[in-house]
């Protein structure tokens, strides 16, 4: 349902913004304290333009879930994406 996807959403917010955070250098900000080591992990896994290009797929599912689209395609679609950035830096660097 939509309150759920919508909490789901605002959660990886928080989480990619916390590792943007990290990324950038400051630890100090950083909301999820206790996850601290794989907020770092998952840091080194983006680059600034993929970090910026995850921000931009979760806003557009946040955009998109109180129009008349499939939820369950939105959210899996939002997956992709992300996974797919991922895997742009893991293979950029086995190049």
């Amino acid at each position: 349902d939509i309150p759920r996807l919508e909490t789901l959403l605002k959660m990886l917010q928080i989480w990619l913004r916390d590792t943007a955070i990290i990324h950038f250098g400051s630890n100090e900000q950083v909301i999820n304290r206790d996850k601290i080591e794989t907020l770092e992990k998952m840091a080194q896994s983006f680059d600034s333009k993929h970090l910026i290009e995850a921000a931009n797929s979760i806003d557009e599912a946040m955009r998109q879930i109180n129009s008349n689209v499939n939820l369950g395609l939105l959210f899996v679609n939002l997956l992709l994406n992300l996974s797919g950035l991922l895997n742009k830096k893991k293979e950029a660097q086995n190049v």
